[in-house]
């Protein structure tokens, strides 16, 4: 798709429908340490980059600091893997040696729950559940 000037298309209108058709880019698995399929990023997400939690403390930071580190060891699995072809999994990076990941501090967000990894197109979220341990409320802490 090329997009002009007199395009009124945005890049982000754009990005959306491409990652909308995109799907998730991975099949669930039963082990605890899998990450759950998820719904495509929102228009939020995107434009916002990091969006913002509710929740405070230092727990917050301390799983910011865990998922940036984590961000690193997903890209290093993905590039001796076959690149942005597979999303990996926790039990994945737990598997690899040469990846980085450290299963006793790496698996789990301050309050007990997984960490969660998506990668929608070539975009990877990795997904902190935060202090209420559900999906999707304002507590979540993502990094894309």
């Amino acid at each position: 798709m090329h997009v002009g000037r007199d395009t009124k298309c945005t890049w982000s209108a754009f990005l959306l429908m491409t990652l909308a058709s995109l799907g998730a880019c991975r099949e669930p698995h039963r082990d605890p340490l899998a990450s759950r399929p998820r719904a495509a990023m929102t228009a939020q997400e995107i434009e916002a980059g990091l969006p913002q939690t509710t929740a405070s403390g230092p727990e917050v930071e301390r799983a910011r600091q865990t998922m940036l580190a984590l961000r690193a060891v997903v890209g290093f699995w993905r590039l001796e893997h076959g690149g942005r072809t597979r999303c990996p999994t926790l039990l994945d990076l737990s598997g690899s040696s040469s990846s980085g990941f450290d299963r006793a501090t790496m698996s789990q967000d301050p309050w007990g729950s997984s960490y969660e990894i998506d990668c929608v197109g070539g975009v990877v979220r990795l997904r902190s559940l935060g202090p209420d341990r559900r999906a999707e409320t304002a507590d979540d802490i993502l990094r894309f």
